[in-house]
């Protein structure tokens, strides 16, 4: 089954035409790259996927939900059944860090209060941040961070996460670990993309890598 599938899209942002004549299918359980320089279309192309970025041609359906001319109502379910972590973490600094994962389970409908607290926590264990529950992200390392925002993104059980450079912040070291993390939770069954310009990551964590560059999509077999 295809999780995502573009056929002749062409991505614009702000009426500039970034990635053209894109086709692409990406399978249930794949670990896929999306590599390239700043600037040529891996984030654009993630946020067409998430309906941050609308496409107007060709044909893309994410989680068999099409992205063409959408209403904004199926944005908002198509986001609920995906996972999706920033670079910048994005974490709400006033709140802790049990209480960011909270914000977003009762954004997206959880209720009772004994059913919340028992999933935060296994959510935290997943990533190894169950001692760290009543902390403050500004109390956290940014590999610490990134690990509540990949909990975080894991909220409600998504078939399919979208990672936007997740560890461009990050020293050599925690990057392996957040990737290692996310390759592990990539074998238990979730579909994972991944935008990243660490060639150092994938020669270290290799799987199907795909790469952004004179506004086309080529699949490439080696790194260099």
């Amino acid at each position: 089954m295809n999780y995502i599938s573009l056929n002749e899209v062409d991505i614009y942002q702000n009426e500039n035409l970034i990635l053209k004549n894109l086709s692409l299918n990406v399978s249930q359980g794949e670990f896929v790259y999306l590599v390239g320089k700043t600037g040529s279309g891996k984030s654009s192309l993630l946020k067409s996927l998430y309906g941050e970025i609308s496409v107007k041609s060709g044909n893309l359906t994410v989680l068999d939900q099409s992205l063409i001319k959408i209403k904004k109502r199926k944005i908002l379910a198509l986001r609920r059944k995906l996972g999706i972590i920033f670079q910048d973490f994005q974490l709400l600094p006033d709140r802790s860090i049990e209480d960011n994962i909270k914000f977003v389970m009762k954004a997206t409908g959880w209720k009772g209060k004994t059913k919340i607290k028992d999933a935060i926590q296994e959510l935290l264990q997943k990533v190894n941040m169950q001692d760290k529950a009543t902390k403050f992200p500004h109390q956290l390392s940014g590999g610490e961070q990134q690990r509540v925002a990949i909990a975080r993104s894991l909220v409600n059980n998504p078939d399919l996460i979208l990672a936007d450079e997740p560890t461009g912040n990050l020293d050599p070291q925690t990057s392996e670990e957040i990737i290692s993390l996310l390759f592990e939770i990539s074998q238990n069954g979730k579909t994972i993309v991944m935008a990243t310009h660490d060639y150092d990551i994938i020669n270290k964590f290799p799987s199907t890598t795909y790469r952004c560059e004179n506004q086309t999509l080529t699949e490439i077999k080696t790194i260099k």
